[in-house]
């Protein structure tokens, strides 16, 4: 049975696909929610907010899986920012 990643090792496999937001999401939330690992699912979650459509935020305010970092003010804040874009992107359509 191969030994399991250590915690940056599984940062640099999901690094590895930076065009796979739906990907990473779910890796994020393999990270909080199965993994205990609330500090690099909040890392890795940060530049998937820059790029999150309206469906994949929304659903990030009430997934379940990030329920253990939801409170977190760095996750309130990437949200804010993340909701603060989409608007912007919004207006000028």
């Amino acid at each position: 049975m191969p030994e399991e990643p250590k915690p940056n090792q599984r940062l640099e496999i999901a690094h590895g696909y930076p065009e796979n937001i739906t990907m990473r999401y779910n890796f994020v939330c393999a990270l909080a929610n199965y993994l205990k690992d609330e500090e690099a699912a909040l890392q890795m979650v940060g530049p998937l907010f820059e790029k999150m459509g309206t469906g994949l935020v929304d659903h990030a305010k009430v997934d379940p899986d990030l329920a253990c970092i939801r409170d977190d003010p760095r996750f309130k804040a990437m949200l804010t920012a993340a909701e603060a874009r989409l608007a912007s992107e919004l207006s000028k359509t």
